[in-house]
């Protein structure tokens, strides 16, 4: 009787033991978890974080108005790092340039849709910074916002008519994803040339 009684109580023991690993697996594998989501997160992709807006005057008279207002806007409750300075430039066709994070798509109304206006400079402004350094980011804080202005009339020129803007954002300059901001629309009465600032 003692015989099945110790072969019971060394039953337990295993089972217990068996519980109690499990349990300390369990605890390592989460601990282990927080500590690389802990660690990566530094590196996160804040493209879900962050949006862009594109502000324009609704009648664009002269150079003067083709002033285009840029908001970046932080959305998460964490801060994010985004580019101090904006560098326009096609970024799909020198992908991993560190110079260029941002590209303007510009339509014009033809008849009832809009069609890409490709009426722009060939020229591209130089960088005015040194050209071998990566660009800076500001750190912003949870809901606030960086503002860039951006002279529209330093790349295309325009006719009388109706257009409208927007504005692709690279947060991170070495990959392809961005941040796409809303369309702002505005109607040319005049010509208007390009002007180099």
């Amino acid at each position: 009787m003692q015989m099945m009684h110790a072969l019971t109580s060394n039953r337990e023991i295993l089972v217990k033991i068996s519980i109690l690993m499990k349990r300390r697996f369990i605890l390592l594998f989460v601990v282990a978890y927080t500590l690389t989501v802990s660690a990566t997160g530094q590196n996160r992709d804040t493209s879900f974080d962050i949006t862009v807006t594109c502000r324009m005057p609704a009648v664009v008279r002269s150079n003067n108005d083709l002033l285009l207002n840029i908001a970046i806007k932080n959305n998460s409750s964490t801060h994010v790092s985004v580019y101090k300075e904006l560098i326009e430039g096609d970024f799909n066709n020198i992908l991993g340039n560190n110079l260029v994070n941002f590209k303007l798509i510009v339509q014009r109304r033809r008849s009832k849709k809009f069609e890409d206006y490709i009426n722009r400079s060939s020229v591209d402004l130089s960088f005015a910074g040194d050209t071998t350094d990566v660009l800076s980011k500001a750190d912003l804080g949870s809901k606030d916002s960086i503002v860039d202005l951006f002279h529209v009339d330093s790349r295309w020129q325009f006719e009388p008519g109706e257009y409208r803007i927007k504005c692709l954002y690279w947060n991170d300059t070495h990959n392809n994803k961005n941040i796409e901001s809303n369309w702002a629309y505005f109607k040319v009465e005049h010509p208007i040339y390009i002007k180099h600032y």
